[in-house]
């Protein structure tokens, strides 16, 4: 009997130390993905564009402004990475209270493939780190623009980030990161294409400088159109057949209200699609052309 109860007991400790053990190696990997992403960030903060931290002038007014956006797409062989970071300048106590909470509609605990990192900017440079893990998931009600690259109109659940003492002339900088598979995003009408993306250059707050730049991996091309007026990518070819594209655009005011990336004909957009060009038959080529002209 004793000799059982002893093996009860082995049996039971070990279940607890490997769960504790899991338990760290879940927390280490979690807060290398973090580090990973926020190395990524300090690199950008070496780019000039990112230290602005006025608006001008003639923002003085608005309640909010967002000072830099970039936008990266990441065509990988097994994976397509977006990774989209914003710095919002808050002018009055209305952006105070609307920026007090961030919204993604990332599953944040699912950390391998989604990742998020808050900072608070003060007007003497000091920042503070905010923890995201500290979100809290609800079910999706009204969504700002501001967060819609944040909030896929897929899910059903949304995570809300407090953002405690902000006040006015602080600069919320927020980045996330998100990894999808590949074969996930076949679009399945356009053999050997990607879903398409659209983007609009225009938000419900004016925005003084964003950046959408596009990598694609060897064995990829793209098919884009830019929209009223919009901009066309610049291109540049890298090493090992890798491709840049980047399309930067400024001094771009507001917009009253959003109606979604197709609901105002005027609006500057821009759509596109990576797609295996060896692989494409003459149909597809055509459908292509057309979607993008």
């Amino acid at each position: 009997m004793v000799k059982k109860c002893l093996i009860i007991i082995a049996i039971a400790f070990y279940s607890f130390q490997s769960s504790t053990a899991g338990n760290t190696r879940t927390e280490d990997r979690k807060k290398q993905k973090i580090e990973e992403l926020t190395n990524k960030i300090i690199e950008d903060d070496q780019d000039s564009t990112f230290k602005i931290m006025t608006a001008p002038a003639k923002w003085a007014k608005e309640s909010a402004v967002v000072l830099n956006q970039r936008i990266n797409y990441i065509y990988g062989d097994q994976y397509v990475t977006t990774i989209v970071r914003k710095r919002v300048l808050l002018n009055d106590k209305n952006a105070v209270e609307e920026f007090s909470k961030i919204i993604t509609g990332l599953d944040l605990s699912d950390y391998e493939n989604n990742r998020m990192v808050v900072r608070v900017v003060k007007k003497d440079g000091k920042q503070t780190v905010i923890n995201a893990n500290d979100a809290i998931k609800e079910s999706k009600g009204n969504i700002p623009s501001v967060f819609r690259q944040f909030a896929s109109s897929g899910n059903k659940e949304v995570y809300k980030i407090a953002i405690p003492d902000l006040e006015v002339g602080d600069i919320v900088d927020f980045t996330t990161e998100e990894d999808l598979l590949t074969i996930g995003l076949i679009n399945y009408y356009l053999p050997y294409t990607l879903v398409s993306v659209s983007e609009d250059l225009a938000s419900t707050i004016p925005i003084l400088r964003q950046t959408i730049d596009i990598e694609l991996g060897s064995g990829y091309a793209i098919a884009y159109g830019s929209y009223n007026g919009a901009q066309k990518f610049k291109q540049e070819e890298g090493d090992k057949g890798i491709k840049f594209y980047t399309l930067v655009d400024t001094d771009r005011e507001k917009i009253k209200e959003y109606l979604g990336l197709w609901g105002t004909k005027s609006l500057k957009k821009i759509h596109f699609s990576a797609v295996f060009p060896q692989k494409l038959n003459h149909k597809t080529r055509i459908l292509i052309l057309l979607m993008f002209s």
